[in-house]
């Protein structure tokens, strides 16, 4: 009863060996009979020049505080002294000259200038009008009081309004007829000067 149980077992068996076998023979066979490819040899490529690069560039170095300070500084040879004067000397028989201050200059005294122009009381002959052009304010009423300079030569060459009634009205009218007077000029002893003079002039309605 035994050896029918294992005859058949083996009997099972065999059936999935054999196909398995087939199988691997299948996939296996066309494997192992075809030629098999030589991997390409990879040519060596030639050796390449070697590259030398320079040696970096040392950075300078900056000494340092201790090291300046340490550095002894240069020494100075002294000047020679200089040589001494000899004491001032005028030779025999004459004296040393002594320097003094200089004595101060008298003070000048200048002549008196004469003024540019006197006052009417000041003068010997007082002016005297020979020409005389009458304002152009005819037939208006008021008053002006003049300051005139008389020169040397009988000119009017400054003037002004000391004051006018009605103010303003008649000032122009008076300074252009002034401008226009001569004088027999001042004197003094017999020489002509300028001289200032108060004129008032009147105006009356007609």
């Amino acid at each position: 009863m035994g050896g029918l149980y294992c005859s058949a077992w083996r009997r099972a068996l065999a059936l999935p060996v054999a196909l398995l076998l087939a199988l691997l023979l299948c996939v296996l066979l066309p494997y192992l009979l075809s030629p098999r490819t030589a991997a390409p040899v990879r040519q060596s490529e030639p050796p390449r020049p070697p590259i030398h690069l320079p040696p970096p560039a040392k950075a300078p170095t900056v000494a340092s505080a201790g090291a300046a300070q340490s550095t002894p500084a240069p020494q100075l040879a002294p000047l020679p002294p200089m040589p001494s004067l000899p004491p001032l000397s005028a030779g025999p028989g004459l004296p040393v000259p002594v320097l003094t201050p200089l004595a101060m200059a008298p003070s000048l005294s200048l002549p008196e200038l004469p003024p540019s122009a006197y006052q009417i009381s000041e003068v010997d002959t007082p002016p005297e009008l020979i020409r005389y052009v009458a304002p152009q304010g005819a037939g208006q009423t008021g008053r002006v009081l003049l300051r005139l300079l008389v020169s040397d030569k009988g000119s009017v060459s400054e003037l002004s309004v000391l004051h006018g009634e009605p103010a303003g009205r008649h000032d122009q009218a008076v300074l252009n007829a002034a401008r226009q007077w001569r004088f027999r000029a001042a004197e003094i002893q017999g020489r002509a000067v300028a001289v200032w003079v108060e004129v008032p002039i009147s105006f009356s309605g007609g």
